[in-house]
């Protein structure tokens, strides 16, 4: 499988479509992690949690968004 550098909108360089790539599975599982940690700071009105849980899942969404979008580029 070939490696493709892919630089984010932060200048942050990352390989995609390596066999070593830590989410094969894409970004669920962390995206399913942190809306549950996001659900429960709002249940206990944590502002700090749910500003803390707000940020990791807007990160983890738009790592997902990249990874679609390299793979559709790919196979197209």
């Amino acid at each position: 499988m070939n490696e493709t550098s892919v630089k984010n909108e932060y200048g942050r360089v990352r390989q995609v479509g390596s066999r070593d790539n830590k989410h094969p599975n894409g970004y669920w599982d962390k995206i399913t992690y942190w809306n549950g940690k996001l659900t429960e700071a709002i249940l206990s009105k944590n502002l700090r949690g749910v500003d803390s849980a707000h940020r990791k899942l807007d990160y983890f969404i738009g790592r997902e968004w990249e990874t679609k979008q390299i793979i559709n580029k790919k196979y197209k």
